[in-house]
């Protein structure tokens, strides 16, 4: 009888060390493959460039400053709830000097008034009157068009007079004015359905970007990649109210330069000596005196002020405060 218990009390040791061993032995696999598969050591390659192509890195470094000032221009051109002031008129257009005219059409598609009131320009205001977009949801409405002196972008908002739509407010602008600005423009090109806003130094035939079809390529997605025989780009949309404004950069393949291009575009520099002006003070420009010869785009005319409320001088200063 002791011999038996002796065995049994061996036997169920032997059966315990065997079983412990054999879990130790599944534990050591099992964290093996949850380092190996699951959850891997942290590491950093400092010789990955990361995922991004050639036009995509270039894109990525060139398109955020202009997107942030596009921001700040939709972002105060919606916040203008009624026809503005002549004082909110002087701050936007010294904030923004790319801002070529504006203006004050009512609910018929009359122009009220309209600066600068003479132009070598023809403006046309009828893309309001065509608008798609929800009529039930105020919203920016961008249009841009090919003329014989080059491409127009224009932005119209909504204002209202004693809550009830009253017509629009328009800023117009040249967009070769703003891009210029752009350190490093002159490597990508920008694109809107039925006109190209800005050729960069390429010969704009040869390149995938003047043949297709944006209006359809951006309904559907905000970025892309188009190709022609010389090879492709990559592009990159920014909505501008209702009007995608596309941002291109070769991404593979050769494309010709066009002389002379970047001469010409350079005509539409800033008025500070001509110079180009780095992104980083795009969105804070110098304060002119109104009428001071060779501002890009001179303030509101003096004989504008009866077309304009003059309860909200203030608005911009306000939006400023916000922003900060």
């Amino acid at each position: 009888m002791r011999i038996s218990l002796i065995s049994v009390t061996i036997i169920l040791a032997v059966g315990f060390s065997a079983c412990t061993q054999t879990t130790k032995d599944y534990w050591k696999t099992t964290k093996s493959y949850y380092y190996e598969y699951v959850n891997k050591p942290a590491s950093v390659d400092l010789e990955d460039m990361g995922i991004y192509s050639p036009g995509e890195g270039y894109l990525a470094e060139t398109v955020p400053p202009v997107e942030r000032t596009l921001e700040r221009f939709k972002r105060t051109l919606f916040s203008l709830g009624k026809a503005p002031a002549d004082n909110w008129m002087y701050a936007f257009v010294q904030r923004f000097p790319w801002i070529e005219g504006v203006a004050l059409i009512d609910t018929h598609g009359t122009v009220i008034h309209k600066w600068p009131s003479v132009s070598l320009k023809e403006y046309s205001y009828g893309f309001i009157a065509e608008d798609t977009a929800n009529p039930e949801l105020r919203h920016l409405i961008g249009h841009a068009e090919e003329t014989p002196l080059g491409p127009h972008v224009y932005v119209a908002t909504q204002i209202m007079e004693m809550a009830q739509p009253a017509g629009h407010f328009v800023v117009h602008f040249d967009p070769r004015a703003l891009f210029a600005h752009v350190r490093g423009a002159e490597e990508f090109m920008v694109a809107a359905p039925n006109a190209l806003l800005w050729p960069g130094m390429f010969e704009v035939s040869a390149t995938p970007v003047a043949g297709a079809d944006w209006a359809e390529l951006t309904r559907s997605s905000l970025s892309g990649r188009v190709y022609n025989e010389n090879g492709g780009f990559v592009w990159y949309c920014i909505m501008v109210g209702t009007l995608p404004m596309v941002f291109a950069a070769p991404d593979e393949g050769s494309f010709p330069e066009a002389p002379g291009q970047l001469s010409m575009l350079s005509a539409f520099r800033g008025a500070d000596g001509g110079e180009v002006v780095g992104m980083a003070v795009m969105t804070d420009a110098p304060e002119h005196e109104p009428g001071v010869e060779g501002v890009l785009a001179p303030p509101v005319a003096d004989d504008a002020g009866s077309a304009f409320s003059e309860d909200n001088a203030d608005e911009m200063r306000s939006e400023e405060t916000l922003e900060e």
